[in-house]
């Protein structure tokens, strides 16, 4: 059978992942407008989240969640194929 995923460290590798983008985003925006566009749509989501560091702070809470929430699903469902899907019969046949 295959290797499986840690839920806990991929849930918290999205998580980080996705609050350092939005972090990225957000920085970018305050100090060179760039990416304003896409801010603009992802506050549409992350209620709150603006290019200021009250506004950053929110957005990085909120990408922390949708990663971490996204991460979690990707492992479990993982998980769950490779136990479903993925097995083998190691001796069957013998």
């Amino acid at each position: 059978m295959g290797t499986k995923l840690s839920v806990c460290a991929l849930a918290t590798a999205g998580g980080l992942t996705s609050g350092l983008s939005v972090l990225t985003l957000g920085l970018l925006a305050n100090h060179w407008q760039i990416g304003m566009a896409w801010l603009t749509t992802l506050a549409s989501v992350y209620v709150g989240f603006a290019p200021t560091f009250k506004g950053i702070m929110i957005g990085i809470g909120w990408g922390f969640l949708s990663g971490f929430i996204s991460g979690l699903v990707i492992a479990v469902i993982y998980n769950f194929s490779l136990k479903v899907f993925c097995h083998h019969h190691g001796n069957a046949g013998k």
